[in-house]
């Protein structure tokens, strides 16, 4: 799939509610990699209100995806730090074909191997998962139905042109997400380990 001489970098890739940030978290641990979470780096620019809080404020507030001049630059300063030995895994980007193609050229540019693990999740799962993570995290992106309608209609809207490219690489692995935690994170644990 991959050079084994290079141990790529992963992308934990999912709907709102797959679980996604949680078992790239759980991976992290495993791996001893860095973690970019794009929700979070957004969640903090905004809460900083550093240069572009404003534009992504706009966004994340209607449950839209953020534009790529903002997205974009956090994960290139992010992968621009990390020493090249260190893999990386990505939770939130890319949401799009067009992050796709950014993200293909950091790659380049730092001379890092990519692939894909897809959690795979029905909407209707996924809206009572955010729900209930409202209420434990008391995330104000969580709140609004119609904020988490538009975010899971977005996700579906994009996701198919993202995995196609991942599948025609050769570098997608998918996951039942409609599983416990635990199953969930062996299947990413042995799906990473025969790469």
């Amino acid at each position: 799939m991959t050079n084994s001489k290079i141990q790529p970098d992963i992308i934990i890739y999912g709907g709102p509610g797959s679980g996604k940030s949680t078992q790239a978290e759980l991976l992290t641990k495993k791996l001893h990699a860095s973690h970019i979470n794009t929700g979070k780096l957004l969640r903090n620019l905004i809460a900083k209100k550093s240069l572009g809080w404003q534009i992504a404020k706009k966004y994340v507030d209607k449950g839209k995806l953020v534009p790529e001049s903002v997205t974009s630059k956090l994960v290139y300063d992010f992968i621009a730090r990390v020493p090249k030995k260190k893999r990386v895994v990505f939770d939130g980007y890319p949401r799009r074909l067009s992050q796709v193609r950014l993200l293909k050229k950091i790659q380049q540019k730092f001379h890092r191997q990519i692939i894909m693990v897809f959690i795979s999740l029905p909407a209707t799962v996924a809206k009572q998962r955010i729900i209930r993570r409202a209420k434990l995290e008391n995330r104000h992106d969580d709140i609004n139905p119609k904020i988490v309608a538009e975010r899971i209609r977005v996700f579906h809207e994009s996701y198919l042109n993202v995995l196609r490219h991942y599948k025609q690489t050769k570098t997608l692995i998918t996951v039942n997400g409609n599983q416990t935690m635990e199953k969930v994170a062996q299947d990413i644990e042995q799906a990473v380990k025969v790469i």
